[in-house]
Order: C-alpha cells, then structure tokens, then sequence
C-alpha cells in the first residue's frame, strides 16, 4: 500500500471513529448494572478528499498527533462501534470477542467480576449468562486458560495451545508433577468429576481433603490434581 493510499485509509478510519463515538454520545442510555457516562463528541474531521487533487504535502504524512493515535486505537478495541438498539444477544458478544481476542478473569470485584466488564463497556448493558454459556455449557465457545494471565480464551485456539500443556512434566511446579507421576487414580479421578459436574472448584471435589493447617499455598492433593490438569 503505498503512502497516499495508506493516508487515505487512515483518515476514513478515523472518521468512522469519529462518527460512532458521536452517535454513541448521542445514544448513551443508563443500563441495570452501571450507568455509562457518554462520550464526548470530538470535532469533526477534515475531509480526505479523495478523487481531488492535493497538495503534495498534504497527501502522506509521517506521524499521527497524539488524539488521532488514541481515537484509532479505542476504535481498533471495538469502543466506537454502534451498539445494539435491543438487548443484546449472543452475536454481540462473539463480535466483542473477535475484537478483544481474551477475557481476563480475576477476582476483582467493585462493580462486577472483571472478566464481565469488556463487554459491558463495549455493548452496555448485557445479560451476563451470555458469557456463562459461551464459557461452562455445551457448545463451549469459550475456555478456562493461561493467556497473559488467567483468561477466557475462544476454543479454537486449544490446539494451539497443547505444546504448552505438554510442558506440565517438565515445568509445572514440584507438587503438581508428583502428583502427576505418583498418583494417576487420582488425575483420572478428578478429570471424571469435571467431565461429568462441569466447571467446579477444588473444594467441590468428592476426594477426601485435608483440613489446611499450614500456609496459604498448603494445597491439598486434590487440588494439587486439579491445578495439573489445568497446566
């Protein structure tokens, strides 16, 4: 793409930036769980002018200022498109999904769990039992693993992901790889209950557990199992 051609495109992105967060600022309506402050309305940009001639020095450039580096960004993560009129539905969410690419989970919780929070931002007020289904009922769209962080990734990438899991017997921490190497019944056993129960946490586990009497990382067997699997 050459430089006139790439100023071009750029300054049609913008302007489609510009003008979905104009009509979003028009459009912001409160929702049940957390009122959005509307966006404030950006000036208007300058025509691109395509098809006219212009001068040379106006038809490439160098840099992006400051405001138009933000506004493509923003736009790039989904914030300037146009929101749905009516509730939104499981096509919004995937196309929220396509755009972020993960959902971090992380038990931080002031308005809601954090891994909700990209979709309401991008689509406003949403049911949250989208995310649920995508993420712990058949057909999963989504699943529980180490992006960056701990994350809700989409499945197609679990391929891809299967050399790291296979790094379990090399890299995992101690505790976890003997459990692994010594008590298979147990991995096997732990595995039947998540396929048969779903998503369930170490302390849901029928296996008899220890009550904790050391430190905060003193986990039990069974947990030590669970977290293998999860390598």
């Amino acid at each position: 793409m050459g430089p006139r051609r790439a100023d071009h495109r750029i300054q049609r992105l913008l302007a489609q930036a510009d003008q979905r967060i104009r009509d979003r600022a028009r459009a912001a309506a409160p929702g049940p769980i957390g009122a959005t402050e509307p966006v404030p309305a950006v000036p208007e940009p300058a025509p691109a002018g395509a098809g006219r001639a212009r001068p040379a020095s106006a038809r490439s450039r160098g840099s992006l200022s400051a405001a138009e580096a933000r506004r493509l960004a923003l736009a790039a993560q989904g914030f300037s498109d146009r929101r749905p009129k009516v509730e939104p539905g499981g096509w919004d969410l995937r196309r929220v999904l396509r755009r972020v690419g993960l959902l971090q989970i992380d038990s931080v919780n002031v308005l809601a769990r954090a891994h909700y929070l990209p979709a309401f931002s991008r689509l406003g007020p949403y049911p949250r039992e989208l995310l649920d289904r995508a993420s712990m009922r058949a057909p999963r769209r989504l699943f529980e693993y180490w992006g960056h962080e701990a994350s809700l990734l989409p499945v197609e990438l679990q391929p891809l992901l299967r050399w790291r899991m296979e790094r379990a017997a090399s890299e995992a921490w101690g505790g976890m790889r003997r459990i692994g190497r010594e008590r298979p019944e147990l991995v096997a056993s732990v595995l039947e209950q998540v396929r048969e129960r779903g998503p369930i946490v170490a302390a849901e586990l029928s296996e008899d557990r220890p009550r904790r009497s050391g430190p905060w990382w003193d986990w039990s067997d069974a947990k030590r199992a669970l977290e293998w699997l999860f390598w």
